[in-house]
């Protein structure tokens, strides 16, 4: 459950289902847990939220600081850049992608500066939407026990 705690930061550990696994371990393992089919079901909907909030935040906090379609997309493939730069890219990425698609899409240096802000802002925000869903997995998962 710790890795996946982790993962839920940390973009290359899939956090999500390393933590439903530590919870059916748990269950597994201990004689007195007998969680039920709709915990698991409640967990594995959290868990898609979890990803689904790396897409949606940083794209919407772009599009809140007025940037373009090519900033928002840019933004996204920014977030890829992870993959080859390690941690550093989970910030610059996004911010980088989305300053690069607004001078793509014709917009001012002004505006691309404001994108990658907004794409900056949308990754921290994120995170931090994603702590309090670990954080309501992890209260669950104890009222559960």
């Amino acid at each position: 459950m710790a890795a996946g705690a982790v993962g839920v930061v940390v973009p290359v550990i899939p956090g999500p289902p390393l933590i439903i696994l530590g919870f059916a371990l748990v269950d597994w393992l201990s004689p007195h847990i007998d969680l039920s089919w709709g915990f698991y079901a409640g967990e594995l909907l959290l868990g898609m939220a979890i990803y689904g909030l790396d897409a949606l935040i940083p794209a919407a906090a772009v599009r809140r600081a007025r940037g373009s379609a090519w900033a928002v997309r840019g933004a996204a493939l920014g977030s890829l850049a992870l993959l080859f730069m390690g941690p550093l890219g989970l910030i610059v990425g996004p911010m980088a992608g989305a300053a690069v698609g607004e001078l793509l899409s014709g917009g001012e240096v002004k505006q691309a500066l404001l994108s990658g802000a907004g794409g900056a802002w949308g990754v921290a925000a994120a995170t931090g939407a994603k702590l309090l869903l670990l954080a309501a997995m992890l209260i669950w998962f104890a009222a559960a026990v």
